[in-house]
């Protein structure tokens, strides 16, 4: 259950990945035109553009932000998964191993009794 959590988690953050990448010409085509239009405004006007244009920027950043840190604790924590998966794969080698050689030790006390 935990790996098809974490699945979903890389899953959901590749999603807000390529969301936030397909929304950054949106962001930029906004900056701009909120740009023009504040010359073609009086200077209130221009003003309040400047509020709206300066919070959107700021709250896709944000969130630009907030998911690259996210991203970031799953690439580690798969690593980490990795890491550990490694482990016990070695770990699994080396006990079946022990145990051949155990059992492959009785069997010549055995020999060795007859």
């Amino acid at each position: 259950m935990l790996l098809v959590n974490e699945m979903m988690d890389v899953l959901w953050s590749q999603l807000l990945k390529q969301c936030a990448a397909d929304m950054k010409p949106v962001a930029d085509r906004l900056s701009k035109t909120g740009t023009s239009l504040m010359k073609l405004v009086g200077e209130d006007e221009a003003e309040r553009i400047r509020e709206v244009v300066d919070d959107l920027t700021s709250r896709f950043d944000s969130v630009k932000n907030v998911m690259r840190q996210r991203s970031n604790k799953l690439d580690d924590a798969l690593q980490q998964m990795s890491e550990v998966c490694v482990c016990l794969s070695v770990c699994l080698f080396v006990s079946v191993y022990c145990t051949c050689v155990v059992e492959c030790m009785q069997k010549r006390v055995v020999t060795l009794q007859d």
